[in-house]
C-alpha cells in the first residue's frame, strides 16, 4: 500500500555524490574501569545463553551494543564516571586534531581570514611583551583550547545521550 502513494527514489536513481571515506583501526589498551565493564557484560551474556534471563528484558543485541560504547568512552554507559585519556576516542582526536579542524574549516574564507589576524595580532603582541609573559600568553591559549575542544565534546556526548533516551 506504501509504495502505490510514495515516491521512494533510491541512491543510483540519484546520482548523488558520495564522500571518500578514510577508515582506520585504532587500538588501544582498556581501562580497569573499561575491564570491569566487560566482565559485567560476560555475565549478562551467560545469563542470556542459559535462558535465565527474558529476552524482552535483557538481550545480546543489547549487550553487544554496550560492549560497543563501552570500547568507545565508558562515558557512554555512565556518564558520571571520570574522563580517561587513554581512551580510544581520545587517541583518535589527539592523533588527528591538528588535520581535523583543517580539513573540515581550512577552505572557509572567514577562518583563514580569522587565522591570518590571530596570527598578526600574536606576532605583534610577542614583540611588545617579555618571553615568559608570551610563554604565559600560549599556556592560556592552550587551555582556552582546550576548553573548546571539551566544550564540543560534551556537546556530543550530550546529543549521543539524547538520542538515546528518544530512541528507547
Amino acid at each position: 500500500m506504501f509504495k502505490e502513494v510514495a515516491d521512494i527514489k533510491t541512491s543510483d536513481q540519484l546520482h548523488l555524490p558520495v564522500p571518500e571515506a578514510k577508515f582506520e583501526t585504532v587500538v588501544a589498551k582498556p581501562s580497569e574501569i573499561q575491564k570491569e565493564m566487560v566482565q559485567e557484560l560476560s555475565k549478562r551474556a551467560a545469563e542470556i545463553h542459559s535462558g535465565a534471563v527474558d529476552a524482552s528484558v535483557d538481550n545480546m543485541l543489547c549487550v553487544t551494543n554496550d560492549g560497543r560504547k563501552i570500547g568507545l568512552d565508558v562515558r557512554l554507559m555512565n556518564p558520571m564516571l571520570p574522563d580517561d585519556p587513554k581512551q580510544r576516542i581520545e587517541d583518535c582526536y589527539f592523533e588527528h586534531n591538528s588535520t581535523i579542524f583543517s580539513e573540515m574549516l581550512g577552505e572557509d574564507e572567514e577562518y583563514l581570514r580569522l587565522k591570518k589576524a590571530k596570527r598578526a595580532a600574536e606576532e605583534a603582541l610577542q614583540s611588545v611583551i617579555s618571553k615568559e609573559a608570551w610563554n604565559q600568553y600560549l599556556a592560556l591559549d592552550e587551555i582556552c583550547n582546550e576548553l573548546e575542544c571539551a566544550r564540543y565534546k560534551a556537546m556530543y556526548l550530550a546529543g549521543a545521550a539524547d538520542y538515546e533516551k528518544i530512541s528507547k
